[in-house]
């Protein structure tokens, strides 16, 4: 008899009967069921007999037990999927969107023979349509979460300086706002990698760059903002825990980290590729519950583990101080035996500081060490007994934030919403307006914390100042190739350093002792041509701080420096251009030239790769340019707001600084320009115009100099035809122009003359004709004729009688090309 009413548990008893299915013998019992745990040996019934309430049970009496045995009437049924999301059961719904996990399901009646099916699972809440067998064919459920958030995120992340929203969810893929909008509680993400959806990581320089994956740290990464995905595991071996986890610094944010059973991995390239540092010594291999966290205030400190164990498998907390290139293992908490960890997390100011969490009842939850983990110390009240002493929950915990702004306020996500310190953990208080939810994740972004839960999606909390280090990325200002040569790079220092290393296409090419803050010009010598990715690092107390990269250019210069250089522009291989390109111009020509027409809110460059000295006696710089780009208001000077579109000539010493040769200028700077931009006419040699600037108004004699042509357009949108370059002549007269038609049979005699000679040529059509005559320097000295001369052979006289002995050029200027002939007088 049982007798389990009594209080005094001495008194309790219970006995069972097992009938098994085994061939009886009075003699010799079953070795099968003789053994401990043998009642469980081919058991068809397991019967607990007891007396009905009040009765008793003589003692020392003989009772039986009887077994009616009967005959039952059976049903049969026939069991039809109506959801068969992965197409394993031959479901005529197998393109089902139900998510394959169920948790709940409710048969709502909406007639005498119609009901319709609500559906809960890890995809959140489905219903069916209404029929009298709903959910059967493929389309008949519906989503019905999209106002009822039940989605649960592992990590998440948001795009800088942008409302865009990034999160892996559990057992349901990881999903991403849409591209430039404002994302809200409405707004319908997109799936962009399958599998569970874990930790993820928004890099904080390029919002182009994201990470994230499914189990077993199989990552995806994108490097366009999440158009395209590509597989980012290469280099990783051991095995890896099922919740992936992703670290990295938001100084250094191209740097990341995860962990295996092997150690931690290192990947210097954002996902490209991944280093092991191995860890044997009390790593305790790999689990789902492991984490790594890299210090908020020292991008060298790491923090890895999975555990605090002093029995058993041994396990400790692993500390690197060296960005990962090694690890070391702290010391344990003694004060209560702990085990798992739940996560890590680091100060954002004190490179010392971290914290290590826990979810065993009644023990610590908060684990702090404030000198690198020589010791811990329970914040969260529970080392002197079951219960915190200062208002802390005894439930599971998830993650911490300390705030940047406010590092004695202290974030604790917990299994049942945010527990919140206001003095660095002496006491602790629930966050009343956040919702009692599971909180797995909490990161900060420009001035808001993202709030990864598990039940209620993504949240946000604002806050009145930016979540970051208080040491201020270097800026890298401009990058050029100087005369000489050298890759020249100015950056600019917003906080002291102890040193600044310089990296161009991931190499290390110099350090520099300590600077204080301003901007710096450094020169590197030797710099292979072609595209150089630059970046600075400023290192303070041994944490790198780097500079966004810089996507830079060194030029293949001529060699040697000249004093002298003509281009007729039949080529233009001379030059690095962007946006310019050599095109036709006139029925014979060709010139250098924009895009017609030339893009709004944008710059065409030529920079010409010649270094050129600026000479003592002859420092002319010579083009013929047509510029039919938008005017600017009457009134309205070059460097003024409202200047509008403008092209200007500049030269430079260093590669940096770029001089205009003379004010930048537009249509409005020639009567013929601006009709024809007005009218929205094409450039004709015939609008072509000689410009003349002496190099010496700029530069020094002896001066080493590049020059660029640049058309630089404002975001109006309005444009014109845009601008020709011709005929460039730099400390030379300009000689040397082919002749065209309707010019022909030019000549000059007598050559050399006393003073006075003759100019003789041929017209094969009716043209408008200008002849002047310019100096050694290509200065204008006269001009001997500008009108409209018939087709015909002509004869005009030059007169150099009151000039200096010497060489002298003689032009003639039709309106489709112009000629330079050489005339001494002795």
């Amino acid at each position: 008899p049982s007798n389990v009413d009594n209080a005094n548990a001495t008194l309790q008893a219970r006995e069972y009967i097992f009938i098994n299915n085994v061939a009886y013998s009075s003699t010799t019992p079953s070795s099968n069921i003789s053994v401990n745990g043998g009642h469980m040996f081919s058991m068809m019934f397991n019967i607990w007999p007891f007396l009905t309430l009040g009765a008793t049970w003589p003692p020392n009496s003989n009772g039986t037990l009887r077994f009616k045995l009967d005959a039952q009437q059976r049903f049969t049924s026939t069991t039809t999927f109506i959801t068969d999301g992965r197409g394993e059961y031959g479901s005529p719904n197998k393109n089902s969107i139900v998510h394959v996990d169920h948790h709940n399901i409710v048969m709502i009646p909406m007639t005498a023979s119609t009901y319709k099916i609500l559906n809960a699972n890890d995809g959140g809440v489905f219903v069916s349509t209404i029929s009298s067998a709903p959910g059967l064919n493929d389309g008949e459920w519906n989503f019905a979460g999209t106002s009822y958030n039940t989605s649960q995120f592992y990590g998440a992340d948001k795009r800088p300086g942008a409302e865009e929203y990034f999160g892996g969810m559990q057992d349901n893929g990881t999903w991403k706002s849409p591209s430039g909008i404002l994302a809200s509680k409405t707004t319908n993400y997109s799936f962009n990698i399958g599998g569970d959806g874990f930790e993820v990581i928004w890099n904080n320089f390029d919002g182009r760059k994201l990470i994230g994956g499914s189990q077993g740290n199989n990552f995806r990464r994108s490097l366009d903002g999440g158009s395209s995905w590509a597989v980012a595991t290469s280099g990783l071996s051991g095995t890896h825990p099922f919740i992936s986890k992703l670290a990295n610094s938001r100084d250094n944010p191209d740097v990341l980290f995860t962990l295996s059973s092997a150690g931690v991995f290192r990947s210097p390239d954002f996902g490209q590729s991944w280093i092991l540092t191995s860890i044997a010594d009390k790593w305790g291999g790999s689990s789902s519950l492991m984490d790594i966290e890299v210090s908020r205030a020292n991008s060298n400190i790491i923090w890895a583990g999975n555990g605090m164990a002093n029995t058993g498998t041994l396990r400790n907390i692993q500390l690197s101080t060296n960005g990962g290139v090694s690890f070391v293992p702290t010391n344990n908490y003694t004060t209560t035996p702990l085990g798992a960890i739940s996560k890590l997390a680091s100060h954002p100011t004190e490179q010392n500081t971290a914290y290590a969490l826990f979810s065993f009842a009644g023990r610590p939850k908060v684990l702090r060490t404030t000198n690198l983990g020589q010791t811990w110390t329970d914040i969260s009240g529970f080392s002197a007994g079951a219960s915190s002493t200062n208002g802390f929950p005894d439930v599971a915990v998830y993650c911490l934030y300390v705030r940047t702004d406010d590092p004695k306020i202290i974030w604790v996500g917990t299994e049942i919403g945010i527990v919140e310190s206001l003095n660095s953990g002496q006491t602790w208080a629930f966050l009343n307006d956040f919702p009692k939810v599971s909180v797995w994740d909490i990161k900060a972004q420009d001035d808001q914390l993202i709030i990864a839960t598990h039940g209620r999606g993504i949240w946000t909390a604002q806050l009145s100042a930016v979540q970051k280090s208080s040491f201020e990325k270097p800026i890298i200002e401009a990058v050029g190739t100087s005369p000489k040569s050298d890759l020249v790079v100015r950056y600019k220092l917003l906080t002291g350093t102890d040193s600044v290393q310089v990296f161009i296409n991931n190499q290390k090419i110099g350090k520099i002792s300590q600077q204080t803050t301003g901007s710096y010009i450094v020169n590197i010598k030797g710099v292979v041509p072609g595209s150089a990715d630059i970046k600075i690092v400023g290192f303070k107390d041994k944490a790198p701080f780097p500079s966004l990269t810089f996507a830079g250019k060194q030029l293949s210069l001529i060699s040697p420096f000249q004093k002298q250089y003509a281009n007729l522009f039949k080529s233009i291989s001379d030059f690095s251009v962007e946006n310019f390109l050599l095109s036709n111009f006139g029925s014979s020509n060709q010139s250098l030239q924009t895009a017609h027409n030339y893009l709004a809110n944008q710059e065409a460059t030529a920079l010409l790769l010649q270094p050129i000295i600026v000479d003592g006696t002859n420092s002319n710089f010579f083009y013929q340019d047509v510029a039919l780009v938008q005017p600017s208001a009457a009134g309205v000077s070059f460097g003024q707001p409202g200047f509008k579109d403008f092209v200007v000539v500049e030269g430079t010493k260093d590669g940096l600084n770029w001089i205009p040769l003379k004010d930048g200028y537009n249509a409005s700077a020639n009567a013929q320009w601006t009709a024809a931009y007005n009218v929205g006419q094409t450039g004709i040699p015939s609008l072509s115009v000689d410009q003349n600037i002496d190099l010496k108004s700029k530069f020094k004699v002896s001066d080493t100099l590049l020059f660029r042509f640049r058309l630089k357009a404002d975001a109006d949108q309005t444009t014109g035809w845009g601008w020709s370059i011709d005929n460039l002549f730099i400390q030379q007269a300009p000689t040397g122009v082919e002749l065209s038609e309707p010019l022909r049979d030019l000549t000059v005699f007598p050559n050399p003359t006393s003073g006075k000679a003759k100019i003789q040529f041929t017209l094969l059509e009716d043209t408008q004709l200008t002849i002047e005559t310019l100096d050694a320097k290509g200065n204008s000295i006269g001009s001997q004729l500008s009108e409209k001369l018939p087709a015909g052979n002509h004869e005009q006289n030059i007169d150099l009688t009151e000039q200096a002995t010497g060489l002298y050029y003689v032009r003639l200027k039709s309106n489709k090309k112009s000629t330079t002939v050489k005339l001494i007088k002795k």
